[in-house]
């Protein structure tokens, strides 16, 4: 079978011509990437530039790409060339006849949101509108198109729990870097790779394809980055805006967002990753701090003779979709701190039915203390002091916190219970570095850090008492915080 020149279709007037109704002039540097694509070796010295540039590789691919990674700024045409490839692989893709009788060929567009999806499903329609391609529609719905050769094109949202078990020619993760503000996870991005990639293996012409605006130093866009300036199967591109869109320039769009950051604006428009957002901790440090044996919030009892300390991350968890509350217990044992127990009450609750419950807890352990983020409201306090529990504010804020608990999982001095909730929420805390050399610790957009923040403040508790009894302070190891311009040593357990 002759390879799929989307290049081709993309200038044929019997192709995708008709529908760049402005012409092809400001899509240059993706007609640049359709010829590398299809393997064309007819590139000028211009083009060869804008491979290169975008590539890191001197030399055009001979082999067919099972893999492509578009790293692309905002406003560069992504939704729309995601809409040309799904359809040109929907109707010239070669794989069809490669599946089982009776499978459906498949191609996938995973976005953030259904939402999103939809937008470019309606491009997608949209092109299959045009008169000569009209003919190949059998059915159009609401998430879907059906083509009378079979191949249905598929919009999902950003889960991989609903990308198991089919088989697809092509599949597109849609703006990929943004998938974790739309979930707890903060490796759904790698967990629907890992769930979808099996779907292509044994397609012959089949392909994945990642298109995203860049975000974060971290998750699959970012791994895949690697590749850049590397020959093989997998091509990783980055291009900014104005390189992909001519009717673009940097300098308009400097003028146009001049509000952002320049770290900001590099990340939007130029193609690379936030210098000054990184992941709070290494995903190997919080693997390790989770213990497999370690306590589950039903089954976690109290040792005669040892200290407990609790923190809580309150919430009034009236609406569903608010915070929701979170209770920690730990202790000190020998040369570490164990987190005992979590608990977190999702809202909508009953105030009176988690107080009942926060009691009883307290009872268990022997606990007569809660210490309360910084910046709760303080409902709790009125609640409990009747029943002997004494509520006091954290003397550290949220970010001081996390600062401090890094120390602990660094030197491997913590254990934490193996909840998966709770190892979502760690993974998906971020470091925000702030002007003035402040530095901010904090969930993504849409993130939560409650179980989190519980657990890690329970944790700090206990150790700030071992301390206290005669463990050795680290010389100099200085954090800075964002709740101020202090900088403070932190007490914790040193090794040898």
């Amino acid at each position: 079978m002759e390879k799929l020149d989307i290049y081709k279709l993309m200038t044929s007037p019997s192709g995708f011509l008709p529908y760049f109704k402005g012409g092809l002039e400001s899509w240059k540097g993706w007609l640049v990437f359709f010829k590398v694509m299809a393997g064309r070796t007819d590139l000028d010295a211009a083009e060869m530039e804008i491979f290169t540039a975008a590539t890191g590789l001197r030399t055009l691919p001979t082999a067919r790409q099972r893999e492509i990674y578009l790293c692309c700024g905002r406003r560069s045409g992504k939704s729309t060339i995601c809409a040309v490839m799904a359809v040109a692989y929907a109707l010239w893709g070669g794989w069809q006849e490669k599946l089982q009788g009776g499978e459906d060929p498949m191609i996938f567009i995973v976005s953030p949101t259904m939402e999103q999806g939809k937008v470019i499903l309606g491009y997608v329609k949209s092109i299959l509108s045009l008169p000569h391609f009209k003919k190949f529609v059998k059915r159009e719905r609401q998430g879907s198109v059906e083509l009378k050769n079979g191949t249905q094109i598929i919009i999902k949202p950003a889960s991989w729990r609903s990308s198991r078990g089919w088989g697809a020619g092509l599949i597109i993760l849609e703006e990929m870097a943004f998938f974790r503000f739309e979930s707890e996870s903060a490796l759904v991005d790698i967990e629907i790779y890992e769930a979808l990639k099996p779907s292509t293996a044994n397609i012959e012409n089949s392909l994945f394809a990642g298109v995203s605006t860049p975000y974060l130093r971290a998750g699959l866009l970012f791994q895949k980055s690697a590749n850049w300036g590397k020959p093989g199967r997998i091509i990783f591109w980055r291009a900014p805006t104005w390189v992909m869109n001519r009717s673009l320039t940097e300098a308009g769009l400097r003028e146009e967002y001049s509000t952002l950051s320049e770290a900001a604006f590099n990340s939007e428009f130029g193609a690379s990753e936030r210098e000054d957002i990184e992941a709070w901790l290494p995903v190997a440090l919080i693997e390790a701090a989770m213990d497999p044996a370690g306590a589950s919030v039903r089954d976690a009892s109290y040792q005669k003779g040892t200290q407990y300390f609790c923190f809580a991350d309150p919430s009034e968890g009236l609406h569903k979709g608010d915070d929701s509350m979170t209770i920690g217990i730990s202790h000190s044992v020998e040369d570490s701190v164990v987190v005992d127990f979590l608990q977190e009450f999702k809202p909508p609750f009953r105030p009176k039915n988690v107080i009942s419950q926060v009691i009883e807890i307290c009872n268990r352990f022997r606990v007569s203390v809660i210490t309360e983020d910084s910046h709760a409201i303080g409902w709790i306090s009125d609640q409990l002091e009747p029943h002997g529990i004494t509520v006091e504010k954290s003397a550290l804020n949220k970010s001081q916190i996390y600062a401090k608990f890094a120390v602990l999982a660094g030197d491997d001095l913590v254990s934490l219970p193996a909840d998966q909730r709770l190892r979502e929420q760690l993974m998906g805390l971020q470091r925000f570095n702030q002007e003035g050399g402040l530095l901010k610790i904090d969930h993504l957009p849409r993130g939560k850090d409650d179980l989190a923040n519980s657990a890690c403040g329970c944790a700090l508790l206990a150790v700030t008492a071992a301390g206290a009894a005669g463990y050795i302070s680290s010389p100099k190891r200085d954090v800075v915080h964002g709740g101020g311009g202090d900088r403070e040593s932190f007490p914790y357990w040193g090794r040898g």
